[in-house]
């Protein structure tokens, strides 16, 4: 998985779908969405999983993934975006 340090959340509110460009012919991605804890360990770093979004693209270029209201992710300022895909997806 690939955790996109920099993207974070600037704001609290809720994930009602996602935007992206998939630059290959589609495949299997996974939007999630992660927070750190409060306090942290001295040395360690541990992430909680707050949600996340799967699917099956088929799309080369834009694509929109509007969520059921049901699969709405609440995040808050500070929590981080991680996308993971596999077979011809590549995001951009």
């Amino acid at each position: 998985m690939s955790l996109d340090i920099p993207r974070t959340y600037s704001l609290a509110g809720k994930v009602v779908g996602w935007e992206y460009r998939n630059g290959g012919s589609g495949g299997p991605i996974k939007f999630s969405v992660f927070r750190l804890p409060d306090t942290l360990r001295s040395k360690d770093c541990y992430f909680t999983l707050v949600g996340f979004s799967s699917f099956s693209s088929s799309v080369s270029g834009y694509d929109r993934i509007d969520l059921s209201d049901s699969d709405y992710i609440s995040v808050k300022a500070g929590d981080y975006i991680a996308v993971t895909f596999t077979g011809g997806s590549s995001i951009r």
